[in-house]
């Protein structure tokens, strides 16, 4: 199994935009093509205007 981590950071005060862009026009193209993600969050700590996502391939 492998996992694929992706941190994606975003310039400041834009993260809201880019993660409703991202809903309308990324996400059902990378599902469609990777299946769902194990993991999608926002961060807290360490960097901030940042998301994280993990995918799992076999």
């Amino acid at each position: 199994m492998l996992f694929d981590h992706r941190t994606y950071t975003c310039k400041p005060g834009t993260l809201p935009k880019h993660l409703a862009l991202y809903e309308k026009n990324g996400l059902a193209v990378q599902q469609r093509h990777l299946g769902k993600p194990l993991f999608y969050a926002i961060t807290e700590t360490g960097p901030v205007n940042s998301y994280v996502h993990i995918w799992v391939y076999e």
